[in-house]
């Protein structure tokens, strides 16, 4: 029992996980779209890159949970509450 949670919860980051990677995937193609568009000013581009910032800072925040989740499942796992 204790043994098929673990592996629901790993899975379960795993798609988290997958998930957080598509997003990257979406944002780098915004910073792409953006500079290969024609015309585009320094002030858009900038506004373009502080919201790509704040999406990554919140993937990041999300990928410490996410890492810390996993150390705790793996501690409970190991009998180490």
């Amino acid at each position: 029992m204790v043994e098929q949670s673990l592996n629901e919860l790993i899975y379960s980051i795993a798609m988290e996980e997958d998930a957080l990677a598509h997003i990257i995937c979406a944002e780098t193609g915004k910073i792409h779209a953006a500079i290969n568009t024609p015309g585009i000013t320094i002030k858009e581009l900038l506004c373009i890159n502080n919201y790509v910032d704040d999406a990554l800072g919140s993937i990041i925040r999300l990928e410490n949970f996410l890492t810390a989740k996993l150390e705790i499942a793996l501690r409970k796992e190991k009998g180490c509450f």
